[in-house]
């Protein structure tokens, strides 16, 4: 126990300590915790040695994580999705598992080894995806809707492997009974499942709802029983906690939930990155040449893969690569399914290190995809054009040529979509431009807007935008760069508009003046400013609080009908 203890306050500690120093230069935590692992394995210090310890935090982890996925995918939302989505995630999983098959087999690996590793590297990770996007303020961006409608098609295929992977773990051999047996017993548990959250768990919910500590154990004990069910049926544990979590998505107290258990999440984060890199081996028998052709198999192929399938389907080249790209690593998923595979027997401990040095390649790879994707795609811009067709599929709305004097909008999310309503109010002449066509769409019967679907650096977007003519130019996309270009090009077009950008650093307000903007808007700033005016009004006339309220939650509800889709 005192060992334990002594390992785990050691894993803490020195996370912490690199975790500092890798927020000093800027780099993804991710990797800093995949570095703790790293340096305290069997590799470096061996302070981490225990196959228990490892194995414990690494099962717990994958567990709570998985609950955790299950609460933030909302199966309604498959109704959004649409043809593109399940065209991309069916495509992509079915080349990823012949491209993986074929590398591995071309390398002498065994024909079963093979197809556990094709079938490993074709998930993404959703959680990696959806804590990026969310970092990176993507989540409710075009490209991130995609990949996360994406992610929701690849977990319920992975479902349906983890079943199937249970079913010979049972029988020990290819048999269609206890594959058929098995999938009856998981419908019957999500039946059971989803019925008991449907008509009893909104009454316990509410009941305890009123107790933020009673509704965070009942959510972590649901979670738990689940599980626990599951593998009394012979199913996976931790697809009993994807499935729990998956059934409490649908409760009023989801927030509430996910907000109390955040900490926890992320303490298990730690746990499992850190455990990823304590199993990191370069022992003798691991192929080096496999390793690197399976690495770039996922970081380069696939995203290929992706890039022509929604080329294909009509989507921009930068919506297309910016999805590709964020998908671009290996699943926990993964790490389930070939642990499966080794109880069978069907793989090795070697096929288990190449596997988990590919993930933390790929993991560490695509923080760096998710965070910089939008300086990649300016870089590789002009030759991704082969993967664009000539007319785009993404409700592109023409622009009526004779517009002037006019107030260009760029990007019309949350900021965006309050100044148009306020330029609306004032009787100008708007032109929204955005890379979500839902959103174009629903603007084009508003009078006195026109809409436009596409990248404003885009030399034919651009000039449809007609800023020789315009008075005004907001910029609300925080992009340093698409934003210092926007300031000269506009300038340059017509050196009387006024150009406003926006930014949430301020070191990066001092270059966007320099560069020439009239006004650089710092949303916590303005949002302090305004904070400050509301509360000296409702010093002066509390009941006026009530009103705020109203107006408020009148406005969000506005929006949430608007802005519905994920």
């Amino acid at each position: 126990m005192e060992v334990y203890f002594l390992e785990l306050g050691i894993v803490l500690i020195l996370s912490s300590i690199i975790g500092i120093f890798f927020r000093a230069i800027k780099q993804p935590l991710i990797l800093a915790y995949i570095a703790t692992g790293l340096l305290l394995g069997p590799l470096f210090l061996k302070v981490v040695v225990s196959g228990d310890l490892v194995n414990t935090f690494s099962s717990i982890g994958v567990t709570f994580l998985l609950f955790l996925v299950g609460i933030e995918l909302d199966l309604r939302k498959l109704k959004h999705i649409g043809k593109a989505t399940f065209i991309a995630a069916i495509g992509h999983f079915f080349v990823s598992v012949i491209v993986g098959f074929l590398i591995s087999y071309a390398f002498g690996i065994s024909l079963i080894a093979s197809m556990y590793i094709g079938l490993a590297l074709t998930f993404s990770s959703t959680v990696i995806v959806v804590k990026l996007l969310e970092q990176s303020h993507d989540n409710n961006s075009l490209y991130g809707k995609i990949s996360v409608g994406f992610l929701i098609i690849q977990d319920i295929i992975a479902i349906i492997t983890l079943v199937f992977l249970d079913a010979l773990k049972l029988g020990q051999n290819i048999s269609v009974l206890p594959v058929i047996l098995l999938f009856l017993k998981a419908i019957l548990l999500i039946a059971a499942v989803f019925t008991i959250s449907s008509y009893i768990l909104p009454h316990v919910f509410r009941y305890v709802g009123k107790s933020q500590e009673l509704l965070f154990v009942l959510a972590i004990s649901w979670s738990f029983l689940i599980s626990i069910i599951a593998f009394s049926l012979g199913l996976n544990i931790e697809m009993g906690a994807f499935i729990a979590g998956l059934s409490l998505a649908y409760l009023p107290y989801v927030l509430e939930i996910t907000s109390r258990v955040k900490s926890l999440r992320d303490f298990f984060l730690i746990l499992f990155f850190v455990a990823l890199g304590t199993q990191i081996s370069f022992a003798s028998s691991v192929n080096i040449g496999l390793i690197i052709a399976l690495t770039l198999s996922v970081l380069i192929i696939q995203p290929i893969v992706i890039m022509i399938i929604l080329g294909i389907l009509g989507y921009s080249k930068r919506t297309s690569f910016l999805t590709a790209i964020s998908v671009a690593q290996v699943s926990e998923f993964s790490l389930v399914i070939i642990s499966i595979g080794l109880v069978l027997g069907h793989i090795n401990q070697d096929i288990i290190s190449i596997i988990l040095i590919i993930a933390v390649l790929t993991i560490t790879v695509s923080t760096y995809y998710i965070k910089y994707g939008g300086k990649i795609f300016h870089v590789l811009r002009n030759y991704l054009s082969i993967f664009e067709r000539k007319e785009l599929k993404e409700h592109t709305i023409p622009l009526e040529l004779k517009i002037k004097d006019h107030v260009v909008v760029v990007g019309h999310h949350v900021m965006g979509s309050r100044i148009t309503s306020k330029l609306i109010s004032m009787k100008k002449k708007v032109l929204v431009v955005d890379f979500d066509p839902e959103v174009v769409t629903n603007l084009t019967c508003i009078p006195n807007v026109t809409c436009l679907y596409g990248d404003v650096e885009d030399a034919e977007v651009f000039e449809m935008l007609h800023l020789e003519k315009a008075s005004m130019l907001v910029s609300t996309i925080p992009d340093i760069k698409t934003n210092l270009f926007l300031i000269k090009a506009a300038k340059k077009a017509n050196p009387k508009i006024v150009v406003m950008v926006a930014t949430g650093h301020t070191h990066e307000a001092f270059d966007l003046y320099g560069a020439g903007a009239d006004y650089v808007i710092l949303p916590y700033v303005l949002g302090g400013e305004h904070s400050s005016l509301l509360i000296q009004k409702i010093d002066e006339n509390p009941e006026h609080i009530k009103v705020l309220k109203e107006e408020h939650l009148k406005e969000l509800r506005k929006k949430a009908t608007l802005y519905s889709f994920f």
